[in-house]
């Protein structure tokens, strides 16, 4: 009887697992006050104003770049939404709950929570 609740716990964990989220699925628009620098007119003048985030997708413009995973990282007192492809990393940083910042402090662009 132990060994059934365990299998079934452990299937029922490994079928969360596989569905889980990293919480920042949806739509989110380009603040252009909060823009900074070149990078902030680039990103508007080649129309970027609105990107929506999937569970392992990002769509902008009506391209839709994959990713291997999208993940949380936690790091010190900051976390980042992390976009995985192959051995390559992107980090965004999540500065609230809806909002996320591209870039660092030289070029960055932010991005607030369509809801």
């Amino acid at each position: 009887m132990n060994l059934l609740r365990f299998i079934f716990s452990f299937t029922a964990l490994l079928i969360l697992h596989a569905c889980g989220d990293h919480g920042y699925e949806g739509q989110y628009r380009l603040a252009a006050d909060r823009a900074d620098g070149l990078f902030g007119s680039m990103a508007s003048a080649m129309g970027v104003q609105e990107i929506t985030i999937g569970h392992d997708f990002v769509e902008a413009n009506g391209s839709r770049q994959v990713y291997d995973d999208i993940f949380v990282r936690d790091s010190g007192d900051r976390a980042y939404l992390v976009f995985k492809r192959g051995e390559s990393e992107e980090a965004w940083r999540i500065k609230g709950k809806d909002t996320l910042v591209q870039g660092n402090q030289l070029m960055r662009l932010e991005y607030t929570r369509v809801h």
